[in-house]
C-alpha cells in the first residue's frame, strides 16, 4: 500500500517521516507539525503545512480549532466539508474523553455548577441532564436525557429509565434548565418530578437531588427542603 502510494503522492516521504517521527519521539513535533501531521488523514496526497499553520495562526490554539463551528472553518481556503467535519470530530472527542475523565468523581452541587452552566444556563428551550451516582456517591455518568422540550413535564424520560435499568445506580440527580430566567419550580417542574419519583421508587434508585438552573442562578429541591415534601406526599399515598 505504501509502495502504491510513493507513486501517486508526491508528499508520501515527508508523511512517512512524519509518522514515525511522532510514533518514536511525539515530543520532537512543534503543534504546527502535530496539526500537519493530523489533517494527513482527512486530506489525502497534499501539503498540509500551509493549512495547518494557518489553523493555528488565525485561532490560536487547537482547541479553539476544534470548537468551531464546522460551517465557519469552511469559510478558510482549503477547508471543505470533510476537513470541517473531522476536525470537529475531534472537538467533540476531546469533550467526550473529558467528560469521561471526570467520571467517577463524588458528586457534589458545586463541582457540577461550572458544567450545567456551560451546557443549560443560555439554552432557548429546556434541556433535562441526568446524574448518575454510586453508593459512594461517586458520579458513573452524566447524560443528556431530553432537549428541546417545552417544559420538563412533556420530557422524555425512558432514556433514564434504560441507563437506570444498566447502570444499576444508587441514586441520582436530574437537573434542567427555565429559559424564562426564574429558578422558582412550576407546578408542572413538580408534577415532572413526582412521576419521576414513582419510576425511581419502582426502580430502586434514590433522587438525591433536582436541580433548576437559569442564568448563573441555581434552585436545588433538596437544600429548599421541596424534595423532602414531594418524597412525604409520595410515600403516604
Amino acid at each position: 500500500m505504501e509502495k502504491d502510494q510513493n507513486d501517486k503522492n508526491p508528499h508520501v516521504h515527508h508523511r512517512l517521516r512524519m509518522r514515525d517521527r511522532f510514533i518514536s519521539h511525539p515530543e520532537s513535533l512543534g503543534n504546527h507539525e502535530i496539526m500537519e501531521l493530523l489533517l494527513y488523514y482527512a486530506i489525502p496526497q497534499k501539503n498540509t503545512n500551509p493549512l495547518a499553520h494557518d489553523l493555528l495562526d488565525r485561532y490560536g490554539n487547537f482547541s479553539n480549532v476544534f470548537n468551531t463551528d464546522p460551517a465557519e472553518l469552511q469559510k478558510i481556503k482549503g477547508v471543505g466539508k470533510n476537513v470541517a467535519c473531522f476536525l470537529s470530530v475531534i472537538g467533540k472527542i476531546k469533550d467526550i474523553a473529558r467528560d469521561e475523565e471526570e467520571a467517577l468523581e463524588c458528586y457534589s452541587l458545586e463541582r457540577v455548577k461550572p458544567f450545567l452552566t456551560k451546557n443549560l444556563a443560555n439554552k432557548p428551550f429546556e434541556c433535562f441532564y441526568a446524574f448518575y451516582l454510586d453508593k459512594f456517591g461517586r458520579i458513573l455518568k452524566r447524560e443528556l436525557c431530553s432537549q428541546h422540550s417545552a417544559v420538563m413535564v412533556a420530557a422524555d424520560f425512558s432514556e433514564v429509565h434504560k441507563t437506570c435499568l444498566l447502570l444499576k445506580p444508587s441514586e441520582i440527580v436530574i437537573a434542567h434548565n427555565h429559559p424564562s430566567g426564574f429558578t422558582q419550580p412550576s407546578k408542572q417542574d413538580d408534577n415532572a418530578l413526582f412521576a419521576l419519583l414513582k419510576m425511581f421508587e419502582f426502580l430502586g434508585v434514590k433522587l438525591y437531588d433536582h436541580l433548576i438552573v437559569a442564568g448563573d442562578n441555581f434552585y436545588s429541591y433538596r437544600e429548599s427542603g421541596r424534595l423532602k415534601e414531594l418524597l412525604n406526599l409520595l410515600y403516604r399515598r
